[in-house]
C-alpha cells in the first residue's frame, strides 16, 4: 500500500485534474452591436448610431430615398455622448457630454448650396450640467436654461424643464411646453415630436399611460385621426404607444408596446414612390423587434432593433423594403 501522504497527493492532483477537464471554455468574445440612435433633428438629417462598445457611427442618408445608405465610422468623438442636436439647416450641432459639458460643430458653406462638417469639435465654454440640448441651447439637470452663440433662450417656462423633445419641451413634472412656453394641456408626458413641414406643423406626445395624443394643421392626416382637419387642441389617437417620432416631413410613426411600429400622415403608398395621406396610424408591415425609431419621415425610417442591428426601412407601409445595417469594425 501507498504511504498515506502520497495517497493524499495523488487524491488531490486526480482532482484537479479532473476539475481542469471539466471547466467551461472561456467565453467567446461578442461582436458589438447597435445601442442607441441619435436623430439630430436637422433638415439634413443626420443620425448617429452608437454600439454597445461606446463607438459612435454617422449613418448617412441617400440623397434620393432618404434613407441609411450604410454607417460609417467610427467617428471620433467622445463615447458619452448623452444629446445631441443640429439646427435646423445642419449647419451647426451641439453634443451634451455626461460631464454636462458640451460640444460644438460649426459648418462651412460650400458655396454650391450645402454645408461641409469637417471641422473639430469644440467644448462650449460658460455652461455646466447640461442633459439635454436643441441647436445652442441647453437645459441643465437643475432645470436651468443655457444657451450660446448667438441663440435665444426657449421659454420662460413656469417650472423646471427636464429635456427638449422633438422641438418641444418636457418638464420634470411631466407637463409639455412649447418653445415658448406655452403649457400645452397634456401631463405625465414621456415623448413627444413635431413634424415642422405640415403645413403649420403637427405635434404629438405619448403619456405614461401610453396614450398617444396628436394635434396641429393636420394638412396631411399627420395627426392620425382619420381627417384632415385641423385640430387645435391635443386629440386622443390610441393607446397602446412608447415612443413617437417625426422629422422634417408631415409623416408621423410611433413604436407600440408590443415593438411595432405605426406610421401616418404623408408617406410614400407605392412602389414607384408617390406619395399619399395616409389619416390614421398603420402599422409598418415586417418590422417587429423595435426598440427605437428615428428620422421617420415620408420615404421611410430607421429602427433599433433587440437584435442590436438598425434596420433600414423604405416604404410603403404594406410592403417596405427593410435593410438591416450592422457596425463596421
Amino acid at each position: 500500500m501507498l504511504p498515506r501522504a502520497l495517497r493524499l497527493t495523488l487524491s488531490i492532483a486526480a482532482a484537479c485534474s479532473s476539475t481542469s477537464a471539466s471547466s467551461p471554455p472561456p467565453p467567446t468574445q461578442q461582436e458589438p452591436s447597435f445601442s442607441r440612435l441619435f436623430d439630430d433633428g436637422g433638415y439634413m438629417a443626420t443620425l448617429y448610431a452608437q454600439t454597445t462598445d461606446g463607438v459612435f457611427y454617422d449613418c448617412f442618408y441617400d440623397a434620393v430615398l432618404d434613407l441609411p445608405a450604410g454607417c460609417a465610422g467610427p467617428l471620433q468623438v467622445p463615447s458619452d455622448i448623452v444629446s445631441i442636436s443640429s439646427d435646423f439647416l445642419g449647419t451647426r450641432y451641439a453634443a451634451a457630454r455626461a460631464d454636462g459639458s458640451v460640444m460644438a460643430l460649426l459648418c462651412d458653406d460650400n458655396g454650391s448650396g450645402g454645408y461641409v462638417c469637417d471641422n473639430p469639435w469644440f467644448t462650449v465654454t460658460g455652461v455646466s450640467g447640461i442633459v439635454s440640448v436643441h441647436d445652442q441651447c441647453g437645459i441643465a439637470d437643475d432645470g436651468r436654461v443655457e444657451c450660446w452663440g448667438n441663440a435665444s433662450a426657449p421659454g420662460p417656462f413656469p417650472e423646471p424643464p427636464k429635456r427638449f423633445a422633438g422641438g418641444l419641451v418636457i418638464a420634470a413634472s411631466g407637463n409639455l411646453y412649447t418653445m415658448g412656453g406655452t403649457q400645452i394641456a397634456i401631463s405625465d408626458t414621456i415623448d413627444a415630436t413635431t413634424a415642422p413641414l405640415d403645413d403649420g406643423n403637427t405635434s404629438c406626445a405619448v403619456k405614461s399611460d401610453s396614450t398617444l395624443l396628436c394635434w396641429g394643421s393636420n394638412a396631411h392626416g399627420s395627426v392620425g385621426d382619420g381627417t384632415t382637419t385641423p385640430r387645435p387642441l391635443p386629440v386622443a389617437i390610441g393607446t397602446g404607444y412608447v415612443a413617437v417620432e417625426a422629422a422634417v416631413s408631415a409623416a408621423v410613426c410611433a413604436i407600440t408596446t408590443d415593438e411595432t411600429v405605426d406610421c401616418w400622415g404623408s408617406i410614400v403608398s407605392t412602389s414607384d414612390g408617390q406619395v399619399a395621406d395616409v389619416t390614421q396610424p398603420t402599422q409598418v408591415k415586417g418590422l417587429s423587434g423595435v426598440k427605437q425609431i428615428a428620422f421617420a419621415r415620408s420615404e421611410g425610417l430607421a429602427a433599433l432593433l433587440e437584435s442590436g442591428d438598425i434596420a433600414a426601412v423604405r416604404f410603403p407601409l404594406g410592403s417596405p423594403e427593410i435593410r438591416i445595417v450592422k457596425p463596421k469594425h
